[in-house]
């Protein structure tokens, strides 16, 4: 009863505690490492694995800007983000620590023309181990630059010249011998004025800016641990030599007891 109480107290708990637990617990062993992870604690790291005491995961993350041309004005610029995190225990086993680990991001990169190329990173974490902390994010800023004036299409210009205008500014008034008004002179202005005399086609034109298409990818994400055994401490050493003295007295006494046994016969 008591072991019953002992052993299944502890995991009665923990489902009371955890009743709508949808994260998996994951371990793998390497070579001389334990790896463990909550598998809520990968975002965007795809699956994972372990080559001899190397953690290896594989995000398939990509982000992407497209080609784009704009008439008649500069775009603001254009920003693309996409991020990337795992949280993952990393314990060494008995006889073994860990000296040192390094990180190296691949990936590629793509224009509007096709591939630039493979890009790497590699980098030393200062996440204090045995917690191992990785997070960043792939990000792309493209900005428009001018291209050329392109045509806008045709329009009429008007054509002006000047021309010699005649108008009545006023009137003076006619009379008769008795003084009446019997009629009025008009008064003439001349002056010049600009008047449209025609149209002439003219072909106009506009900026035109431009967008450079690219896209980054991150397809993986390696932790090389650098791992070396532990030494034996020198308490260790002592047991193990006061062990062996023990079973030399041992083997000394016990040889001459069976001679004392003969004699006595």
């Amino acid at each position: 009863m008591s072991f019953c109480i002992k052993h299944c107290l502890p995991l009665v708990g923990l489902l009371a505690v955890s009743s709508t637990v949808n994260a998996e617990l994951v371990s793998l062993q390497g070579d001389s490492l334990i790896f463990s992870y909550d598998t809520d604690n990968l975002y965007n790291m795809g699956n994972v694995e372990v080559i001899g005491n190397q953690l290896l995961f594989h995000p398939s993350l990509s982000i992407a800007i497209d080609s784009q041309t704009f008439d008649g004005y500069s775009p603001a610029p254009i920003f693309a983000s996409v991020s990337y995190s795992a949280i993952i225990d990393v314990n060494a086993k008995p006889g073994f620590r860990i000296d040192d680990h390094r990180i190296t991001n691949s990936g590629y990169a793509f224009n509007e023309f096709g591939p630039t190329g493979p890009y790497a990173s590699i980098y030393s974490s200062t996440t204090p181990l045995p917690q191992l902390t990785l997070s960043g994010a792939l990000e792309l800023n493209s900005e428009s630059y001018y291209l050329y004036d392109a045509p806008g299409g045709i329009v009429e210009v008007p054509v002006y010249a000047y021309q010699t205008v005649e108008e009545i500014i006023g009137y003076t008034p006619e009379l008769d011998e008795f003084g009446n008004i019997i009629g009025q002179t008009p008064i003439y202005e001349t002056r010049q004025v600009e008047v449209i005399i025609g149209y002439n086609p003219v072909e106009t034109f506009f900026p035109v800016y431009k967008i450079n298409g690219a896209s980054l990818g991150l397809s993986e994400v390696a932790v090389d641990f650098q791992v070396s055994g532990v030494p034996l401490p020198a308490s260790v050493w002592l047991f193990l030599s006061g062990l062996g003295i023990t079973g030399m007295s041992a083997k000394q006494r016990f040889p001459r007891r069976i001679r004392q046994g003969r004699r006595s016969d």
